[in-house]
């Protein structure tokens, strides 16, 4: 078959804008950075279609507009500038509108360009393509491109071309959201257990606020942030530690609650993104504002409806603006500092009214057996340590018969004042509980939680429950994430780690709790206790101390009498810390199997 000249040139010429697609193609997919990939995608649709300048407008689905974070202006320039678009607006925004690609051979003489754009950049706009970009058949923005450089005007192979590529960029840009909105949550989550730790650590709220403000920063990749705490007559502001900033410059401002994104945030009670903080007329008079931020999140410090204060953070490092994703992070964040302030809040009311330490020992004191129950076949013996005197642990018993008994401990999180309040209320829902439900563990679990969830303010609690039979020779037992116990047998002279899992109390509604029930013989000990036996800060020359590594020292004095084991056990933790003190609180229960 014979091919003409002029249709070997076209063939030719289809292949190389194939390849071309396909190299760009491959460029884009291979980047999951969302940052690197929005000037790659203007940058290709530059290149291929041959234009002079061109842009990419993304759609904000929940305010329903159009905004650009980067753009290639006269002369191939970069522009990192963040503009916004009505959906109608212009051309992209009439795309936006319509659903439709648009191609303008000369845009000047089609009402529908907004010439206004080339006064303002002394651009000079020639002929355009706009096309509307998908994802599953859902509009997320548009792409541009502006002017030939060859002074010809775009025909329909360019469009086919530029919805070829919007094809391939709608592609790569759902990719890059779903990774980098998943990195953002891996550091989210771990900035929230890190923050746990620091409060079940002993951290008080200063310090946990300002470490975690710090971290805010960090993982949203921000220049700067400020945590901003209500004053005592709630009509301000004022700076309480900053990242970033000169803190001299802000700290004794007194900010208004009334104005700009603060103003929002605090009157309306939600997180509030501003993408571009110059051009939003809600935060003019805004003192942080001064600081020369491009872009701001803010969210408020509310707890059980009471307003504490705000979080603001400022601008991205790579001088994008800030994304939904980035908000709703910077929100779980405040909630949980929420939840703190109002927990220190609560605290400080109570030291006001007089109630120190000395009073909240009391009340645990109160609560803990003053006896040991007596059972046939059975001795009991406890070893409890508060930490700083106030604990959170506590125990009880339940005398079902004289060869039937129920063991409860329960470790609230936490300790100090609040974990002992806590405590106190427990033990007296703990009380109101049928006595048919205390004798199945799982239920008298199941009932307790039922009780406490929505009632702790973040708190939570741990808990193994068991009931020994004489008669059965035999324990059942429930663990709501607690240590297991430990049973030591005799006979083989083995210690046993019995344990079955079940989820913490007063977080979850109706919770999968499962029993477990072994048998028991003379001479076997059961020793319960909670993790504070385990929790110190180590000594240099020892291994970290976990439950595998506790059994050797148990299994060194197991077969002791039960008051010298539970002496040299406690000296044996000791001993491996490096300040001769617990980190918490600390209950320890050992149970003898005797003949009856």
């Amino acid at each position: 078959m014979k091919v003409s000249g002029v249709g070997l040139i076209e063939f030719r010429s289809e292949n190389i804008r194939l390849k071309r697609l396909l190299d760009t193609a491959s460029s884009l997919n291979s980047s999951l950075d969302i940052e690197h990939l929005l000037p790659l995608i203007i940058i290709s649709a530059r290149d291929l279609l041959e234009a002079e300048a061109s842009s990419l407008f993304l759609l904000d689905k929940k305010h329903d507009y159009l905004f650009c974070e980067v753009a290639i202006g006269e002369k191939g320039k970069l522009l990192k500038r963040y503009l916004r678009l009505e959906i109608g607006e212009g051309i992209a925004g009439w795309v936006a509108k319509n659903k439709k690609a648009i191609l303008l051979k000369d845009a000047y003489q089609d009402p529908r360009f907004d010439q206004s754009w080339d006064k303002i950049s002394g651009f000079v706009t020639r002929s355009i393509i706009c096309i509307p970009i998908y994802i599953k058949e859902q509009f997320i923005g548009t792409l541009e491109v502006m002017n030939k450089r060859n002074l010809d005007s775009f025909d329909e192979t360019d469009l086919e071309t530029l919805e070829y590529l919007g094809n391939i960029a709608a592609i790569a840009l759902e990719n890059a959201r779903l990774h980098d909105g998943l990195q953002i949550k891996i550091r989210e989550l771990s900035l929230l257990t890190k923050v746990e730790k620091k409060i079940s650590s002993g951290w008080n709220a200063d310090q946990i606020i300002d470490w975690t403000l710090a971290k805010a920063v960090e993982i949203l990749q921000a220049r700067g942030g400020s945590a901003l705490l209500i004053s005592e007559d709630r009509k301000y502001l004022k700076v309480k530690c900053s990242v970033g900033f000169i803190k001299a410059q802000i700290a004794e401002s007194l900010i208004s609650m009334e104005k700009g994104i603060i103003g929002i945030a605090t009157r309306e009670k939600r997180p509030v993104l501003i993408k571009n903080l110059h051009a939003d007329t809600r935060l003019r008079g805004e003192p942080i504002q001064s600081h020369e931020s491009t872009s701001m999140l803010c969210a408020p410090l509310i707890s059980q409806g009471e307003l504490y204060g705000v979080l603001i953070v400022n601008d991205k490092m790579d001088g994008f603006s800030f994304t939904r994703d980035d908000l709703e992070s910077l929100n779980n964040v405040s909630e949980r500092i929420s939840i703190l302030l109002r927990t220190a809040h609560l605290f400080d009311k109570v030291s006001e009214q007089n109630r120190e330490q000395e009073s909240a020992g009391k009340l645990i004191e109160k609560i803990l057996p003053t006896s040991i129950p007596v059972v046939k076949g059975l001795e009991l013996y406890t070893r409890y340590i508060p930490y700083n005197l106030i604990g959170g642990d506590f125990y009880r018993f339940f005398e079902f018969s004289e060869n039937k008994l129920g063991i409860l401990i329960v470790d609230v999180s936490g300790h100090g004042f609040s974990a002992a309040l806590i405590s106190v209320m427990v033990n007296t829902m703990i009380s109101a509980i049928p006595v048919d439900i205390t004798d199945s563990p799982a239920l008298f679990f199941n009932h307790l939680n039922h009780n406490l969830v929505n009632r702790l303010d973040g708190n939570f609690l741990t808990g193994i429950y068991l009931v020994i039979d004489m008669d059965k020779r035999s324990v059942r037992f429930a663990n709501a994430g607690h240590p297991g116990l430990i049973h030591y047998q005799k006979n083989s002279k083995k210690l046993i780690s019995e344990n079955v899992r079940g989820p913490l109390l007063g977080v979850w509604e109706d919770p999968l709790l499962d029993e477990k029930e072994f048998s028991i013989s003379p001479g076997d000990r059961l020793i319960i206790y909670t993790d504070g036996l385990l929790e110190f800060d180590q000594g240099k020359n020892y291994p970290d101390m976990d439950e595998p590594e506790m059994f050797k020292d148990v299994l060194q004095y197991v077969e002791q009498p039960a008051i010298e084991f539970l002496d040299q056990i406690v000296q044996a933790m000791l001993k491996r810390s490096s300040k001769n003190e617990f980190n918490d609180d600390v209950t320890v229960i050992v149970v003898d199997i005797n003949n009856k």
